[in-house]
């Protein structure tokens, strides 16, 4: 969680394990306001295993291929039982929720930022929209990051794991190129 208890401030809360829980986060914020991105399952899993790969040292040495394996087959179940179930609370919800195509932001990041900015009905600041523009003109591919894994080594396809992912894929055309 981001932000301050103080009167009259927003919290931002940030997390992508956020969507299996929308159902709590709308009963204690019944005004909340949620920006769900949409990336293309086969490629975000893997990243995010990687990432979660990154600890797996703390807690365990050896064994790297098999806990990378699971972990993958974990997360590709998780996270297509938490899609599911937060379409269902966002149908509950209706104007809560904005969707964010992944490929959208790279595309075009600041038109982003100004329907993320009028959906919470705030005006971006112009030092903001300025520091924002010469964010994006200064360093573009910051904006995509430098994270490589490769899903094989984690033993499955890209298919395989968007797979459970079908109607979610479709539903917000996360395998088309974005115009």
């Amino acid at each position: 969680m981001i932000g301050s208890s103080a009167p009259g401030r927003r919290w931002l809360l940030k997390n992508p394990g956020h969507i299996e829980n929308l159902d709590l986060l709308f009963a204690v914020f019944p005004d909340a306001r949620v920006i769900q991105t949409h990336r293309d399952p086969g490629k975000a899993l893997p990243s995010l295993v990687s990432l979660l790969m990154n600890l797996h040292p703390m807690f365990e040495q050896g064994r790297l291929q098999e806990r990378r394996e699971t972990m993958l087959i974990r997360e590709v179940a998780k996270r297509a039982e938490a899609t599911e179930k937060a379409d269902r609370v966002r149908r509950a919800h209706p104007g809560q929720v904005l969707d964010v195509i992944h490929a959208d932001f790279h595309a075009d990041p600041m038109a982003v930022l100004e329907r993320i900015y009028a959906f919470i009905a705030m005006d971006i600041p112009d030092a903001t929209r300025t520091a924002f523009a010469a964010r994006i003109a200064a360093r573009p591919e910051l904006a995509r990051g430098r994270h490589r894994y490769d899903i094989a080594d984690f033993g499955m396809t890209e298919d395989q794991a968007r797979e459970p992912f079908r109607t979610y894929i479709e539903r917000y055309d996360l395998m088309e190129p974005r115009r």
